[in-house]
């Protein structure tokens, strides 16, 4: 019982950080170099560890998921990563968007709130980072 509470606070947390990065990225961002466009390209950037002893359970999820989270066109491109050293965070998930509009109607798409309401019962130590494209390298 206690671990149906844990992934519930999880399930929380994971709902209202995404949503205080979706909502603070609509203030306009206090940066010195006012040339950058409000439609730059933003990643979201998930860093999620397998459950202990969970990982083939938790990347036999993903295959069911991945359609619906690829799925909506406001998507630029979904790319995961996993640590090569194994260690934590274990996997990177990053969701790229053309703007922060795009962000807002994916993530408020009925099927991938349902989507990362279900994460915190496939994975643990969920962190979601929002990042925007900058200009400073060239290659």
């Amino acid at each position: 019982m206690r671990s149906r509470k844990t992934y519930a606070y999880i399930a929380l947390a994971v709902v209202l950080l995404t949503a205080a990065h979706v909502g603070l990225s609509l203030a306009p961002p206090a940066r010195a170099d006012h040339h950058e466009s409000s439609r730059a390209a933003v990643k979201i950037v998930y860093a999620i560890d397998y459950p202990l002893g969970e990982k083939a359970s938790y990347l036999e999820w993903i295959q069911s998921i991945a359609p619906q989270l690829q799925e909506p066109e406001e998507l630029r491109s979904l790319a995961s990563y996993d640590n090569y050293h194994g260690a934590s965070p274990h996997r990177f998930v990053e969701f790229e968007f053309d703007s922060m509009e795009d962000v807002t109607a994916y993530f408020a798409n009925e099927n991938i709130r349902a989507v990362l309401d279900d994460l915190p019962n496939h994975a643990s130590n969920i962190g979601v980072h929002t990042m925007t494209l900058r200009g400073d390298y060239t290659r």
